[in-house]
């Protein structure tokens, strides 16, 4: 093999992976949908929304946008010396490291 072949197959093998847990937990959360022909009226509570955990939501809008957040802030800190935005992007950078952690997502931790 070429230098650097054997880190490229084990990143796509972690890419691959997270992708399959991504799209298991897509699959769960459509499960757990209501029947297209089932409508409750206006006025009554909605328990289905009560009991949905927050990283139940929070997951996969942090999975499709994580790439190009992480881009973004990069760009931005290599292009800027205005304290204020460096701090924010710094910020943003350890709020994505937390939310990652939190949610179980090792390739967007460790990039």
């Amino acid at each position: 093999t070429l230098f650097g072949t054997n880190a490229e197959e084990k990143k796509r093998e972690k890419f691959r992976k997270e992708r399959e847990e991504m799209m298991s937990a897509s699959e769960q959360l459509f499960k757990k949908r209501p029947p297209k022909g089932s409508r409750r009226s206006v006025h009554e509570p909605s328990t289905r929304l009560d009991r949905v955990p927050p990283a139940d939501v929070v997951k996969p809008m942090f999975d499709v946008t994580w790439g190009p957040l992480i881009g973004t802030l990069s760009q931005v800190l290599e292009s800027t010396t205005n304290d204020t935005i460096i701090a924010l992007c710094l910020s943003g950078f350890v709020y994505s490291i937390r939310l990652s952690s939190h949610s179980d997502m090792s390739l967007a931790r460790n990039t």
